[in-house]
């Protein structure tokens, strides 16, 4: 199920989405509540995305320490 694949984990194609869509329908608000969160995890997690000679990449304003994750939950250090 598609709904379950999104929300399975926050993935690299989840900031993306969160910096760029532009959303066409979503009648509910489910994909507009989504996106919303990933901005609210970018935010806490201090990432920010910049362009490269090779395209965009997320960078960590300050490293985390090893053990980091982001999920849907948050962001842990």
């Amino acid at each position: 199920r598609a709904v379950d694949e999104f929300t399975a984990d926050v993935t690299p194609l989840h900031l993306d989405l969160a910096a760029d869509a532009v959303i066409v329908y979503d009648p509910e608000g489910f994909l507009a509540s989504k996106l919303e969160r990933v901005r609210q995890l970018i935010r806490q997690a201090g990432l920010v995305r910049q362009r490269t000679a090779h395209g965009w990449v997320w960078w960590w304003r300050q490293q985390p320490l090893p053990g980091w994750s982001l999920t849907w939950d948050g962001f842990r250090p």
